[in-house]
């Protein structure tokens, strides 16, 4: 079943098995930075800072991942799924930058790419909230905090630039990863929905065309059935020539060749794609169809020869095959006739 082009939205929902892949994903990054920054640079550059906090921050954050997983993530999209996700992530950086020197740790910019996230997969009005939890954090840092006392104060401000551009070039990366792993997944889905609309239409076209086989059979097969009666009356009639009760056994079966393919108009109409029609050895299917054309040519001669291999081959016959086939049997017939 095709969903409403109207009732659909322009982004996957945000709570679906990719996003929330993709969440996990995003959150191992926030573990892997905050494992960074607590076991090598407080270490390295302000080994008066306590890292005990900071490490188990991360810990809990990465236990946290392992539950999610482990199918936690399920269970939470009846709880906000996504956006109960990020605020957790935003609250863990809360947490970690507070024992990390707040607002004057580079590592704040690392904020910005949650919301960027949450706007891209949560709907608007958990997107506003979300940006706005992360600016009270902001705001709630700046004034809360424990303050980082750097072992060399004279390359403080160095450091800090350089803390800067790496959380710059960390965002830039993790929003563009984030978001084009997003627009493959928008991309497959249309890809998806345009090929399910071209796989209706065919189903439609098909029923169109049995309907219209139904109703031909039905309209042709009382002036069938009319001439069927005529040609018995006419055959019991004893004062009638041979040759002609040999003719109207030709036109007998011509009739009932007629009823016949009537009755498979419908049946062929459900086989007009390949894909409708079961594979069959190659020899049988030639041989009813050469057949089928001798019924409707009785006067004219037709040799079928394959060998072995051809013959045993299997393929997918449809409806258009055979009619072309036929054609191709009937145009060579009357070639050699004109010759």
């Amino acid at each position: 079943m095709i969903p409403n082009e109207h009732a659909r939205s322009d982004k996957p929902p945000a709570d679906s098995s990719a996003d929330r892949l993709r969440l996990r994903q995003l959150r191992w990054l926030s573990v892997i930075v905050m494992a960074l920054i607590a076991a090598l640079a407080m270490p390295l550059l302000a080994p008066a800072q306590p890292v005990r906090p900071l490490l188990a921050i991360t810990l809990l954050l990465a236990a946290s991942n392992l539950a999610l997983h482990a199918g936690a993530d399920r269970r939470w999209s009846a709880f906000g799924g996504a956006f109960v996700q990020l605020s957790v992530d935003l609250l863990a950086w809360a947490a970690f930058l507070y024992f990390g020197g707040g607002v004057t740790n580079p590592a704040i910019s690392l904020l910005l790419p949650l919301v960027a996230v949450g706007a891209a997969v949560l709907p608007a009005a958990r997107a506003w909230a979300l940006a706005t939890l992360a600016v009270l954090i902001y705001s709630a840092l700046w004034h809360y905090h424990q303050p980082v006392q750097l072992a060399a104060a004279e390359t403080a401000m160095r450091l800090h630039l350089a803390g800067m551009w790496l959380s710059f070039a960390f965002s830039a990366v993790a929003v563009v990863w984030f978001v084009s792993r997003m627009n493959a997944a928008l991309r497959q889905r249309e890809h998806d929905l345009a090929a399910t609309r071209a796989e209706r239409a065919r189903d439609a076209y098909v029923v169109g065309l049995g309907k219209l086989a139904a109703g031909a059979a039905h309209r042709l097969g009382t002036p069938l059935g009319t001439l069927r009666i005529v040609v018995d009356e006419l055959a019991r009639r004893r004062d009638l020539p041979a040759d002609c009760h040999e003719d109207l056994a030709l036109m007998r079966g011509q009739i009932e060749h007629c009823k016949s393919i009537l009755n498979s108009l419908t049946r062929e109409a459900g086989q007009q794609r390949a894909e409708g029609g079961g594979k069959v050895a190659a020899g049988l299917w030639l041989e009813a169809a050469v057949e089928r054309w001798r019924g409707l040519r009785p006067r004219a001669r037709a040799m079928l020869t394959m060998d072995d291999a051809a013959a045993a081959a299997r393929i997918v016959a449809d409806a258009s095959l055979g009619e072309a086939v036929h054609n191709l049997i009937d145009n060579a017939a009357n070639a050699n006739a004109a010759a």
